[in-house]
C-alpha cells in the first residue's frame, strides 16, 4: 500500500492518496510489527504540504492510526503543521 502512496503522490493524485492512507494506516493500526515503522514514518515526514492535506483527513477518521502513529512509531509531527493540527484535534476531542 506504502508504494500506491506513493505513486498517488507522485502523479499528484489527491483522491487516491487520501483512500490509500485511509486504508494504509488503517491495517498498520493493527499491526505491531517494527518492520513497519520506519517506512511509514518516513513517508509521513516526507509529505509535502498538498499531500498532508489528504492523509489528515484520513487521520481524522481513524484515532486508532493517530495512536499508532504517535504512540509506536513516534512519528515528530513537529514538521508537518497540517498533520500535526489533525492528530492535535482529533486528541482534543
Amino acid at each position: 500500500m506504502l508504494t500506491v502512496a506513493r505513486a498517488a503522490q507522485q502523479h499528484n493524485n489527491v483522491d487516491l492518496l487520501e483512500d490509500v492512507a485511509d486504508v494504509l494506516l488503517a491495517a498498520k493500526a493493527n499491526w505491531d510489527r517494527y518492520a513497519q515503522y520506519r517506512p511509514v514514518s518516513s513517508w509521513v515526514t516526507g509529505l509535502d504540504e498538498s499531500e498532508q492535506h489528504p492523509v489528515a483527513a484520513a487521520l481524522r477518521r481513524n484515532p486508532r492510526a493517530i495512536g499508532w502513529l504517535v504512540d509506536y512509531v513516534s512519528v515528530d509531527l513537529d514538521g508537518t503543521a497540517i498533520l500535526y493540527a489533525a492528530v492535535n484535534s482529533a486528541n482534543v476531542r
